[in-house]
This record gives structure tokens, C-alpha cells and sequence, in this order.
């Protein structure tokens, strides 16, 4: 992970102007959050303390209080306790509608994404995947362990389970890129649909590992089982994320059976 910085104070202008009628706390939170947003400090840097914005701007402790809490709370800002007040690294937003390829969608958004293969083998399944994916019991099945990295920070560690015999040399390609890809192009098996089911757990020591993160701390984890035509199971993964760094995005509709009730609502109440 990024090691915390001390940004320079040096060259460091804040204005506030006392004759202009937006609260000072307010104009000392704006000229922070410009210099997060514009990425003129980088991310996890320590901002100068509470002390040092004191005396560049001139204004009191609890003026400066008030702007560095406005912050916090819209999730720029991170206090530590007995260490400082750090700035949150971008998080990435991922949607949940369709059956995605992270790489691909990632790439779609223009993010650079960088994946490290931790693992990629043949081996027999056990007894859960053989029955999810319809093997015979210790059936061949590849096991593939991936990071995805952003600016060199983990964000995502991906555990796939796929078919052997779907997918035949499957390992001899270059598995950096998107398995969705390789899945349709050369194997003509897309993933049309899926469950995907989300839940926040304690990172696995393993996980936790690759992440960067404490085991134990609190990271999101999405299990898939997607199914190609017929719907026949091709793949099972399991995608864990720093929360950090990663949130999720789900768009829904209104039930068109409900929605229909209350249009007919509506216009007998408009009648």
C-alpha cells in the first residue's frame, strides 16, 4: 500500500477572506477539498495539521475544525487517532447491473488496470464446485488466483473456478487480460447469466496478504455463479475488495407490476 506523506507546507496557499460572505470554515473546507480533487496531494498523504492550517490561514482551531470535519464526513478526509488527518484514495465505482468483466469495464470507464496471476492450475474440484458446475465428483477444474491493481495499490483479488474440459488449455494464454474475453472469443461460451451475491466479511490472512490490508479487517466480498447458453455453469469466483477503495453500484427499476398500479392510481385520483 502507498506510504503516508507529510505534504509540504512551504509553498502552501490557503485564502480565506473574512469580507466575503460564505462562513470561513466553508472557504478553508473548498480550498482543501480543490487541492484533493485536483490531485495536487496525493492519495494517503498526511494534510498539515490543525497547529500548521492555524497559522497559514490565520484562523482559529475551531474554524479549521469545522472545515477538516466538513471533509471527513463527505469521505475525502480520514482522522487516525494520535496520528493525523490522511486523505482517502479514490474510490473505484462498480457496477453490479449485467454480467460484467471487470477488466473490460474498468478499461470502458478509461481506469488502467494492472493484473498480477497469483495462481493458475489444474486441479480436482471438490465436492461443492463439482456439484455447482455439474462435474462428476473430483472432476478437472482450473483454479486461477488474480490481483488487479491500480497505480500500483491492490484493489481486487479474484478466485475462478472454471471447467476444464470447456475450457481446454485455457492456461497456456495470457490470463492478465479479461477471462470473459477468452471465455466468448475462443471458446464461444459467454457468460449470459449470473447470481452474484455481495456481502461485507473479515479479509482471510490470505486475502488480506495480497490486499495490503490487516486479516480480519473489513473488506467486500462478491461470490458469482455464471452460466452460459442453456444455462449450463461455467464459472464460480469469488471477488474480494478493499472497501477503501471499492464500492459497489446497483441501478433498479421500478416492478412494472407495481408501477402499473400506481399509474392507475394516479389517474383516478386526477379523474
Amino acid at each position: 500500500m502507498t506510504e503516508h506523506l507529510t505534504i509540504p507546507t512551504r509553498d502552501l496557499v490557503l485564502a480565506v477572506d473574512p469580507t466575503r460572505p460564505i462562513p470561513l470554515y466553508q472557504q478553508l473546507s473548498e480550498g482543501l477539498r480543490q487541492l484533493v480533487m485536483l490531485q495536487e496531494w496525493p492519495a494517503d498523504s498526511a494534510i498539515p495539521s490543525e497547529r500548521e492550517l492555524m497559522r497559514l490561514t490565520g484562523l482559529s482551531r475551531m474554524t479549521v475544525r469545522q472545515a477538516i470535519d466538513a471533509l471527513t464526513r463527505e469521505g475525502l478526509l480520514r482522522r487516525v487517532h494520535g496520528r493525523g488527518t490522511f486523505i482517502v484514495p479514490h474510490r473505484v465505482d462498480q457496477d453490479l447491473a449485467g454480467v460484467y468483466s471487470f477488466s473490460q469495464r474498468m478499461l470502458s470507464e478509461g481506469i488502467l488496470i494492472r493484473t498480477e496471476v497469483i495462481e493458475a492450475i489444474e486441479r480436482p474440484s471438490t465436492t461443492e464446485e463439482a456439484e455447482i458446475l455439474g462435474l462428476e465428483p473430483g472432476g478437472t477444474i482450473y483454479w486461477l488466483v488474480r490481483v488487479r491493481q491500480i497505480e500500483g495499490d491492490p484493489l481486487v483479488v479474484n478466485k475462478v473456478v472454471l471447467p476444464a474440459h470447456r475450457f481446454p488449455d485455457l492456461l497456456t494464454h495470457d490470463l492478465t487480460g479479461s477471462l470473459y474475453g477468452y471465455m466468448t472469443d475462443l471458446y464461444g461460451l459467454p457468460p449470459l447469466t449470473s447470481i452474484d451475491t455481495m456481502e461485507a466479511v473479515a479479509a482471510p490472512r490470505d486475502v488480506a496478504d495480497l490486499l495490503g490490508v490487516k486479516t480480519g479487517s473489513a473488506i467486500s466480498l462478491v461470490s458469482r455463479i455464471a452460466r452460459t447458453y442453456g444455462g449450463e455453469p461455467i464459472e464460480i469466483t469469488q471477488e474480494y475488495a478493499r472497501s477503501d477503495r471499492m464500492r459497489y453500484r446497483l441501478q433498479q427499476w421500478a416492478d412494472p407490476v407495481l408501477e402499473r398500479s400506481v399509474s392507475m392510481i394516479t389517474r383516478e385520483v386526477h379523474a
